[in-house]
């Protein structure tokens, strides 16, 4: 008969000798040392991308998978392509198989940037030009530079306008997107008092009355308008 240990450490086996001729049986327990063995590693090669740490890639790994207490899980992977990585390889049942240190691989790839476009006046003229220093990157975008797709031109209305995004580092991916703009043949540029309302000395708590007022509007291309004191919110 072939005893085989199944768990590592000290294994006792029960050693029976009978005889049939005399009906005699003897009985003996031996002990004996089982040692953890190495394991059979898998080949294991993931992906992440640029900025990953250290320690976010034991997520992609099963539970076997550990680091060294001193490793600096904070590290970021800060070059492109294929990597070799040591690791703690602890095969489960713990108690039979010996941990080791092993080497994964890990392909960095290119990161998705962080770009929020806004630009501080949405609405031009006809006569105006897209210009790339219109465009602007929020607080906490990935550092880079913003220009106008080639080959747009403004029209009259509401319209999207494509923009791309050229990061300063080149391990980030590049980004296009779109704007929304609002373009005028003119636009209100200032609104001028020519008449005084009649009534000018008021009392406290008393409702302004802005009867005999007149406006007039001024556009950027100088032309004037009067305005309905109607059309005026106070």
């Amino acid at each position: 008969m072939t005893f085989t240990a199944q768990n590592a450490g000290t294994a006792k086996i029960l050693m029976v000798v009978e005889e049939t001729e005399n009906y005699s049986r003897v009985e003996r327990i031996i002990e004996i040392i089982v040692n953890k063995i190495a394991p059979s590693v898998p080949t294991v090669s993931i992906e992440v991308p640029y900025g990953t740490k250290y320690g976010d890639i034991l997520e992609k790994l099963s539970s076997e998978y550990s680091f060294d207490k001193d490793m600096d899980l904070e590290q970021i992977f800060e070059n492109l392509g294929p990597q070799p990585v040591k690791v703690n390889y602890q095969k489960q049942p713990a108690n039979n198989y010996l941990m080791i240190s092993v080497e994964i691989t890990v392909n960095v790839i290119k990161a998705n940037p962080t770009v929020n476009v806004y630009v501080e006046n949405d609405q031009l003229l006809i006569s105006d030009k897209l210009k790339n220093e219109m465009l602007k990157l929020s607080l906490g975008d990935t550092p880079g530079r913003l220009i106008f797709v080639d080959g747009q031109k403004l029209q009259l209305g509401e319209n999207y306008y494509s923009w791309k995004f050229i990061p300063t580092n080149p391990n980030y991916f590049e980004l296009t997107g779109q704007i929304k703009l609002i373009v005028s043949e003119k636009i209100l540029t200032e609104l001028v008092i020519t008449e005084n309302p009649l009534k000018m000395t008021y009392t406290a708590f008393e409702k302004f009355n802005p009867s005999g007022m007149k406006i007039e509007a001024v556009y950027s291309d100088g032309s004037k308008n009067a305005i309905s004191v109607n059309n005026i919110s106070y």
